[in-house]
């Protein structure tokens, strides 16, 4: 049995347990390097184009 995944009880569905706060901050430290890293990514297509016109 997988805790992550609903439960049958009689004819009721339990839903599946919320995710915990250790999972929760994993998450949102992953969002936060990926925005730092499209951020880079933005910065140095705009520095690439400005040296290709220059």
């Amino acid at each position: 049995m997988s805790p992550a995944a609903p439960v049958r009880v009689g004819d009721a569905l339990l839903p599946e347990a919320p995710p915990g706060k250790g999972t929760r901050v994993a998450g949102r430290g992953y969002l936060f390097v990926g925005w730092f890293l499209v951020l880079g990514v933005v910065i140095n297509v705009i520095n690439g184009i400005r040296a290709a016109r220059g």
